[in-house]
């Protein structure tokens, strides 16, 4: 990963749908056991289509005004469709995640507009939008709140690391360390070590100088302890080494 999802902004459509509730008769049942989503291969194209026609329109236009206007046709196929799941699913909330990568969220008027609508036009959508920077602007009448995730703890970085790692930790892992290998990561055909054998080496973990450099990014972790391999360097080097995300 090039950054770290530092930001996720959940919203809803709360004032449209408290109106449309308020508006109808009865209770909603919330045991109510939605049925099944049928979806034919027709509609799976047409969504691709339809999510193609979105990606091409914002890369050839540059204003915010032109690509809503030429977007306006996939605009209102987008809100018939999230209707339409919510005519099949029944009142069961559903929930739309987008990866904001590009930060269209928070440097596009359009984008905001398209999802504004989209939650303005349906009752049960929820939106966690997965973005690198906080987004302070309202998707229409919706809030954005902002929640910072922020990285593992040194116990969850140190297991995670053990876990992805292809051999057995050894004395020149660790700086000035008087002790032989420990038996932790991988390296053998078992897909983890035992029990006991983890945790000692997850306490032997801590306060090490790598995992301080990788500061609890999930991908990072990953991806360096995937160079952890017989033969290859140790964890002093690799802390020495540039993380590349």
């Amino acid at each position: 990963m090039a950054v770290s999802r530092n930001w996720v902004a959940p919203t809803r459509a709360d004032e449209k749908s408290q109106r449309q509730l308020s508006s109808s008769s009865g209770v909603l049942p919330n045991s109510e056991k939605p049925p099944k989503m049928r979806s034919s291969g027709a509609d799976l194209g047409e969504k691709e289509c339809l999510w193609s026609e979105v990606s091409g329109a914002s890369t050839h236009l540059g204003s915010d005004q032109e690509l809503m206007s030429s977007l306006l046709p996939v605009r209102q196929r987008i809100r018939r469709g999230f209707k339409q799941i919510e005519r099949i699913r029944r009142k069961a909330p559903v929930l739309l995640v987008v990866d904001d990568e590009v930060g269209a969220f928070a440097s596009s008027a359009a984008v905001r507009k398209l999802f504004g609508e989209l939650l303005e036009h349906t009752c049960h959508l929820h939106l966690l939008v997965l973005s690198r920077t906080p987004i302070y602007s309202s998707l229409g009448p919706s809030k954005v709140v902002n929640v910072a995730l922020p990285g593992l703890e040194e116990y969850d970085s140190a297991k995670l690391f053990l876990q992805r790692m292809h051999r057995k930790l050894e004395a020149r892992d660790f700086p000035a360390d008087p002790m032989g290998s420990a038996d932790a990561g991988g390296g053998a055909p078992s897909p983890s070590p035992p029990r006991g054998v983890l945790e000692a080496a997850i306490q032997r973990m801590k306060g090490h100088p790598l995992l301080h450099r990788l500061a609890g990014h999930p991908g990072n972790i990953r991806e360096v302890a995937s160079r952890v391999v017989p033969g290859g360097p140790s964890l002093i080097e690799l802390a020495q080494q540039e993380v590349e995300p």
